[in-house]
């Protein structure tokens, strides 16, 4: 039986920064035949949960808030479902080409569990945008949402860094 052939949502770090920009702008639906949904990553249901269980797709895509340990801090606080999504890189920039103007932030996730049969590694990369987005467009708030590209990574699966390739 051979696999269903399709189209694969695969964009590259630009392309999620831009996917972020539209989303700001109210520019974006998040509806069903958007690949990038809107979920609550840093809330009370573990990663397992928000990806889907019936998923067959090896990555997903969601736009999420992000929460400030305290109303003045600028740290953001990246606990779920009572465990953390623990930082792997700091932050790389995104650029629209080798020298172009900056255009955001990458940084790597990983949030590993053996909770309810789910002895996985999961894997996040969150993106946000440049502060000069803001700027230029003085009438957007700036506000604290990120897009996150997670990874369900099975342990047979080999790659004992946990660091994911964009």
């Amino acid at each position: 039986m051979s696999k269903q052939m399709g189209i694969r949502f695969h964009p590259t770090d630009t392309e999620l920064i831009n996917y972020l920009k539209r989303f700001f702008k109210g520019e974006l639906s998040l509806n069903q035949q958007c690949p990038i949904q809107f979920a609550d990553i840093y809330g009370d249901q573990p990663p397992w949960e928000i990806f889907g269980a019936n998923s067959e797709e090896k990555f997903r895509y969601f736009i999420t808030p992000l929460k400030k340990r305290k109303i003045k801090d600028k740290r953001f606080c990246r606990t779920c479902a009572k465990e953390t999504w623990k930082g792997q890189t700091g932050e790389d920039l995104i650029r629209r080409n080798r020298m172009g103007p900056m255009t955001g932030f990458k940084r790597n996730f990983k949030f590993e569990t053996s909770e309810c049969g789910q002895n996985k590694t999961w894997l996040m990369i969150e993106y946000h945008v440049a502060d000069s987005f803001f700027k230029e467009n003085n009438h957007i708030v700036k506000e604290d949402f990120v897009v996150c590209r997670i990874k369900k990574k099975m342990d047979k699966e080999k790659n004992v860094d946990h660091v994911m390739d964009a």
